[in-house]
C-alpha cells in the first residue's frame, strides 16, 4: 500500500494545537490579571450565585431545552446513523406566548458548523493507522413550523490510511453525505426524531453502485420526569457486517454536575467541573453578573447557562469504522469494512453562542478489516485514539 507519510498526522496535530489555544485563551488575555478583568465590568445590577446550575434537559425559560448545534461528535459513518440522542430530544411544546421555535435553536437558517480531526496511529509497520479530517454544516428550515424543523446537514470527510503492504489498501478514502432529519414533538411528553442520510463512500477511483449507501434512523423519546428521559429506536446502517442496529436507553441528569447518557451503542457519562467564578469573566462584587445591558438603555436578565463557559470531563464508548468501495490493483472493485470499538476519555468546553471544543484520548480494540472479494480478514493491533473537535 502507498503510505501517506506524516501529512495526515500534521493536520491532526495542528488542529489539536488550535483547540488547546481556544481552551487556554477563552477567559483572559496574556498577562491580564484577575483584578484588571474585574475592573472592566460595567456597573450593573447583579445577583450573587455561588455556582449556578447549568442548562439541563428540563424546561427552559420557554419550555424544554433542545440543542441543535453539533455535539462535536463525528458525523460520519457509521455515526451518521447513530445520533447522540440527548442532543436530539425535543420535549413538550412550549407554553402559550413562547417564541415559535425550538429553545436552543439559533436564529436564521444556519445552525452549526463543525470540524473534527482524529488520529489512530499504526502500532507498528505491519499495522493499520488512520488520520481523519471531517467537517459538516447544519441548516434548519420550518417544516411546517420552526418548532417542527427539517434539519439538513451536508458533510465531508477524508481518511488517510497508513498501513502494511499486504493486504493492499488505498492511501485514502472519502465520505460525502447529506442528512435530512425531521424533529416532531408529539403531545406533552413524546418526541419523534427520524433521519435519512444518502452518502457516497469510497476511494473515488472506480464507479460501483455500492459506493452509494443510504443510512437512516428513527426513534421516540419519552420524558419520564424532569431528570429522566427514555429513548428507543432503530438505526439502518446499510453495512454488510451490521445492517440494522438497535438504539435506545436512558438519559439521567440527577444534578447539574452529572449526566448519564446510557444510550446504546454510544454511552457517555459526564461530570461538569465546579465553576471558578473569577474565570467566567462575569464577576461583580463577589457574585456572578446576571444583568446585562439590553441595548435600549436598560438591563435584561440572562441566566448563567446563557453565557457561562462550562467544562465537562467524560468517559464514553463508540462503535467505530466504516465501509468504502475501493479499486484493487487489478482494476476490479472491492469493498472494505473496517470495524472497531473505542473507550474514550475527554474534556469538552461549552459556551452558548461561542465556539465549543473538545479534546479526547482513547483506546481502540477489537479491530478488523473485511473484504467483499473474499480476501482473508485482516486484524490490526489495538491502538490509541487522539481527537480534537470544534463546533459553532
Amino acid at each position: 500500500m502507498t503510505r501517506v507519510g506524516p501529512f495526515g498526522r500534521n493536520q491532526i496535530v495542528g488542529a489539536a494545537a488550535l483547540l488547546l489555544a481556544s481552551f487556554t485563551s477563552a477567559s483572559f488575555a496574556p498577562g491580564q490579571a484577575v483584578g484588571e478583568r474585574l475592573q472592566r465590568l460595567p456597573e450593573v445590577p447583579y445577583a450573587v450565585v455561588a455556582d449556578p446550575p447549568t442548562m439541563t434537559l428540563g424546561p427552559g425559560p420557554f419550555g424544554p431545552t433542545v440543542l441543535l448545534e453539533d455535539s462535536l461528535r463525528s458525523p460520519y459513518q457509521p455515526i451518521s446513523a447513530q445520533p447522540e440522542i440527548s442532543q436530539s430530544l425535543v420535549l413538550p411544546t412550549s407554553p402559550e406566548g413562547a417564541p415559535d421555535k425550538l429553545p436552543g435553536a439559533k436564529d436564521g437558517v444556519l445552525q452549526a458548523i463543525s470540524f473534527t480531526g482524529t488520529w489512530l496511529p499504526a502500532a507498528s509497520g505491519e499495522d493499520l493507522g488512520f488520520s481523519d479530517l471531517e467537517t459538516s454544516i447544519t441548516f434548519g428550515f420550518p417544516f411546517p413550523t420552526a418548532r417542527s424543523p427539517l434539519v439538513i446537514t451536508p458533510a465531508f470527510g477524508v481518511h488517510y490510511l497508513d498501513g502494511p503492504d499486504a493486504p493492499d489498501l488505498p492511501a485514502r478514502v472519502y465520505d460525502a453525505s447529506m442528512q435530512f432529519r425531521w424533529i416532531r414533538p408529539v403531545g406533552e411528553r413524546w418526541t419523534a426524531d427520524v433521519a435519512v442520510t444518502p452518502g457516497y463512500y469510497g476511494d473515488y477511483e472506480i464507479d460501483d453502485s455500492d459506493t452509494l449507501r443510504i443510512t437512516g434512523r428513527g426513534f421516540g423519546a419519552y420524558k419520564y420526569s424532569e431528570t429522566l428521559t427514555l429513548a428507543l429506536g432503530v438505526a439502518y446502517l446499510d453495512r454488510s457486517d451490521v445492517g440494522i442496529l438497535p438504539v435506545g436507553g436512558l438519559i439521567w441528569k440527577p444534578t447539574d454536575y452529572w449526566s448519564f447518557e446510557l444510550i446504546a451503542p454510544r454511552p457517555k457519562i459526564a461530570w461538569r467541573i465546579p465553576h471558578v467564578a473569577a474565570l467566567s469573566g462575569n464577576v461583580l462584587n463577589g457574585g456572578l453578573q446576571t444583568m446585562f445591558p439590553d441595548g435600549k438603555g436598560g438591563y435584561e436578565y440572562r441566566p448563567p447557562s446563557m453565557w457561562r463557559t462550562d467544562y465537562w470531563l467524560y468517559i464514553a464508548g463508540e462503535f467505530g469504522g466504516g465501509v468504502w468501495v475501493i479499486e484493487r490493483p487489478t482494476g476490479a472493485a472491492d469493498e472494505i469494512t473496517v470495524r472497531d470499538y473505542r473507550a474514550i476519555l475527554g474534556i469538552e468546553r461549552k459556551k452558548p453562542g461561542a465556539i465549543n471544543s473538545r479534546l479526547e484520548i482513547g483506546y481502540v480494540f477489537g479491530r478488523t478489516v473485511e473484504f467483499r472479494s473474499g480476501l482473508p480478514d485482516y486484524d490490526p493491533a489495538d491502538t490509541l485514539l487522539l481527537r480534537a473537535g470544534a463546533s459553532y
